[in-house]
């Protein structure tokens, strides 16, 4: 089913997405995640100020394509939150991703907004725009973008499936990269669990059967997105409105 008549338009429903201010637009070096317009209210309760030191954040980082964002992505999430105490879930689009040929089917813009609608009914997950395309068109890399989020004060995660993470000898970077955040890597049917360390976490309590590209093929053949399960209505209905996934 769709959203009701009596709702408030969809665009007015997706909640303020996160961006990092510098520290000069911030004035503070420890301002590092607010969105637009307000800070996170871990952050907006505590003084700007080192004598009143904030408590330390537990943030992960959950990037991909998004395309379209489903239930699976937001179990994963709210799982790894469960799981490993996170107090923030950062959803992020990824704008160009290195290893993939194939560009992605909906716009940056469009993933984006519909990731925010995923994460409206959790206040731990919230969708960001920091792995935006960058204007010469250059790959995003994962390095780059922890290196933003890293902070002295904060405990970093990087929420990964056990398939890609198995590609991380790939990525830029591989052995910055473990010690930059602690991984959660989340199972995956055929693909090789890797050994938990101290910096290595599994997450294996899910069995998640979801598909991006499985639901694109089925937005071909049906006349509302809202017919397919493994979309959240809001993310459905955006689907719909916008006409995405018909060609």
């Amino acid at each position: 089913m769709g959203i009701r008549a009596t709702r408030e338009p969809l665009e007015k429903q997706i909640p303020p997405l996160h961006h990092r201010m510098t520290n000069n637009e911030s004035g503070c070096p420890m301002s590092r995640f607010w969105d637009m317009g307000h800070a996170h209210p871990s952050l907006k309760e505590r003084p700007c100020n080192n004598e009143y030191p904030r408590e330390a954040m537990r943030t992960a980082l959950y990037g991909g394509s998004f395309d379209p964002p489903h239930r699976a992505h937001r179990a994963v999430a709210q799982a790894a939150a469960n799981a490993f105490a996170l107090d923030l879930v950062l959803l992020a689009p990824t704008g160009r991703q290195p290893l993939k040929n194939k560009a992605p089917q909906a716009t940056f813009a469009d993933r984006l907004a519909m990731t925010a609608l995923l994460c409206i009914e959790d206040p731990r997950l919230e969708a960001t725009d920091l792995d935006a395309p960058h204007p010469d068109g250059s790959p995003n890399y994962t390095i780059d973008l922890l290196r933003s989020l890293h902070t002295t004060e904060d405990q970093l995660f990087v929420i990964v499936g056990a398939d890609s993470f198995s590609e991380l000898h790939r990525w830029k970077d591989p052995e910055a990269l473990l010690q930059i955040a602690e991984w959660i890597v989340v199972s995956r049917p055929g693909a090789p669990s890797p050994q938990p360390t101290a910096r290595i976490h599994l997450l294996d309590t899910l069995a998640l059967e979801v598909s991006a590209t499985r639901i694109r093929a089925q937005s071909h053949a049906i006349q509302t997105a809202t017919e397919i399960d493994d979309l959240t209505p809001e993310v459905a209905a955006y689907i719909d409105q916008h006409h995405l996934y018909r060609e």
